[in-house]
């Protein structure tokens, strides 16, 4: 009999499956995990397992694809939204917040599934994957401006710096034990893209 993903009982396993998973890379990598040490630990059976996933990779691969999944509809919902007048900074900034909101909240709510597979214990093709999603979805929101970089900085260093700076607060959110909200994140993140590094220091 072909199990449905929509079905109740899939989707209980495949929730017991993730937080296995999550619990088993907090304590070890994932070249450690074992399928054997994963059913240990959500206690259902290798049959089970097997019916829902080829191997470890499979399974990795499936939570990964689901989250990129989800990041790439938000942003796609927010493109059906889109301000293209670039001198209406107020109304620009709105935008962005929201989005930002949007996707933190999507974060936010597979918190721990993002913390392990971007720990040294998860996945280094993923926190590419990400990358790689972010600066495709700077390039379509430059050409929906229908803008282009300035030349006070190189394309690709440009785009580097927006990018490595995003994840990099975004990983610095998820590892922070006491984490601020997403709504004040969300500033957080906005501010970031406001000031320059300089604009951080004064003289004591």
């Amino acid at each position: 009999m072909t199990t449905s993903k929509n079905d109740l009982r899939w989707r209980r396993t495949h929730e017991q499956i993730k937080q296995g998973f999550i619990k088993e890379l907090t304590h070890q990598s994932f070249e450690q995990l074992t399928i054997s040490s994963l059913i240990k630990t959500t206690q259902i059976s290798r049959r089970a397992f097997y019916m829902h996933y080829a191997d470890k990779y499979d399974l990795r691969a499936q939570l990964e694809e689901e989250l990129v999944q989800q990041l790439k509809a938000a942003f796609d919902e927010d493109h059906q939204h889109f301000l293209q007048d670039l001198k209406n900074k107020q109304a620009l900034w709105q935008q962005y917040s929201v989005l930002l909101t949007n996707v933190l909240t999507l974060i936010n709510r597979e918190r721990q599934l993002f913390r392990v597979l971007l720990s040294a214990n998860g996945d280094a093709h993923f926190k590419q994957q990400l990358w790689k999603l972010v600066a495709d979805e700077i390039d379509t929101r430059v050409n929906l401006y229908n803008a282009h970089f300035t030349d006070k900085l190189p394309r690709q260093y440009a785009l580097v710096m927006i990018v490595d700076g995003l994840i990099g607060l975004i990983e610095a959110w998820l590892n922070n034990p006491h984490p601020e909200s997403v709504e004040h994140f969300s500033q957080i993140l906005t501010a970031s893209q406001l000031i320059a590094p300089l604009n951080l220091l004064e003289e004591n």
